[in-house]
This record gives structure tokens, sequence and C-alpha cells, in this order.
């Protein structure tokens, strides 16, 4: 081994280091999920475009959807989209990193140089539909969930999340989704943002 890869792991090592399970990890953990929600809660009657480009071998489908926020969940109208396109598929992009709660997450690790948490846990409810489990890559200092990866009983989902500033809300600018083992991957811009 050579030493620069000795020093590359002791770096590692000494940057990121796991949280040991206890209740102080449960905390942590209940502060991350709270303080994620809190930053990217979304206001009654938000209104927003999300524009989607799914891509599977050598294909590829553009399609929108109009999405509105209501205090119990997004309503969507979808434009464009293939069939085989889930009617939840905008609705479930767009609150992805809101589904915290849904997962019995634990500490994996805590970056202290990027402030970042990573969370990982299975869904205890779960009933054969939906993600069984889910990870996060949290930033702590931000209050958001940048990157997110769901276990489908058809396959993972992960998701990389970029952020946006309007009007004081921390919102969705854009996403990279890849699914495997399917090779399809979906590029998500969001825009027309109009508050109530």
């Amino acid at each position: 081994m050579s030493l620069l890869a000795v020093l590359v792991a002791l770096f590692g090592m000494w940057q990121v280091r796991a949280v040991p399970n206890s209740a102080s990890e449960a905390a942590r953990v209940e502060a991350a999920v709270q303080s994620v929600l809190n930053s990217t809660s979304l206001p009654e009657g938000l209104r927003f475009t999300q524009h989607v480009t799914l891509r599977a071998f050598l294909l590829r489908w553009s399609f929108e959807s109009e999405l509105e926020y209501h205090t119990d969940g997004l309503s969507a109208s979808t434009h464009g989209a293939p069939r085989f396109v889930p009617k939840t598929l905008p609705s479930e992009l767009a609150l992805l990193g809101r589904t915290l709660s849904l997962f019995d997450l634990n500490v994996v690790s805590f970056n202290q140089e990027t402030d970042e948490l990573h969370l990982q846990g299975p869904r205890p409810d779960f009933t054969g539909k939906g993600a069984k489990e889910g990870e996060f890559w949290i930033d702590v200092g931000q209050g958001v969930v940048r990157k997110a990866e769901a276990v489908y009983p058809w396959g993972i989902l992960t998701v990389e999340q970029e952020y946006q500033s309007i009007g004081g809300h921390v919102l969705l600018k854009r996403q990279a989704a890849r699914i495997s083992p399917h090779g399809a991957t979906l590029e998500v811009v969001y825009s027309d943002y109009v508050l109530p």
C-alpha cells in the first residue's frame, strides 16, 4: 500500500466518524428530521411546474406537471408522460426530501467537514407497496436532503437534489435520479413557483 493511500485512508477516518447507537443518536436523528421539515416546509397554495426528462435504454421522454401544495399533500396535473409513468411520480419526487419520518432511521456517519449527516433505516410499516428502506444524506447546516436512496420491491431509486430560496422558502431547483437495475435516469427541473 502506498503512502498516499495510507494518508487518504487516515484522513477519511478522521473526517468521517460513525456515531454510536444511543439515546444521543436518536436525538440527533430527530433533530435532523425536524430541521429538514422546518427548512423545507411548503406554504398552503404554493404552485409550481416540474419539467421531467426520462431516459431508458435509447429512448427519451419529456413531460411536465403542474403541482399545487395543500395541507393534505400535493395535487398534480401531468401532461405528455408515457403511460407506464405512475401518476404519483410528480408528487413523490417533489416530496422525497420530506419523507424521512416514514423510516426508522439510524446514523451511519457524520462528516464534520461538510456538516453532512448520513442516515439509513427500514420503513417499519412496509406493506409491500412504496419504499421499504431509505437512506438520506442531510446537509445539517442548511436543513435539506442533498441525496436520497429508496429501496423498492422493483429496484433502487437514487436522487440528488439542489435547492433555491424564493420568498424566504427553501424550494427544489433540480433533481437527478437513477433507477437501478433498470438503467433509467430522470432529470427534473422546477420552475414557475407562485407563492400564495
